[in-house]
């Protein structure tokens, strides 16, 4: 299992912790892309990752073009 992988499954699983300790249903994430590269993101999405965000709409569509073939 690679460190970022890790990182992701540890984070998922504070997030689920919180949200049963709260008692409400499972928290999503939204990653924020926001100057990664369209390979950070295809490799975030490679580990399970689908909600992405982006504060620009000429880099959201960039990464749409670039990373199409993933959906």
């Amino acid at each position: 299992m690679s460190s970022q992988q890790q990182a992701l499954e540890s984070l998922l699983q504070t997030l689920g912790n919180a949200a049963s300790c709260a008692g409400r249903p499972p928290a999503r994430l939204l990653a924020v892309s926001k100057t990664q590269p369209a390979s950070a993101v295809a490799a975030l999405a490679s580990l399970g990752q689908r909600a992405f965000g982006e504060n620009y709409v000429q880099e959201a569509v960039a990464k749409i073009l670039a990373l199409r073939e993933l959906d």
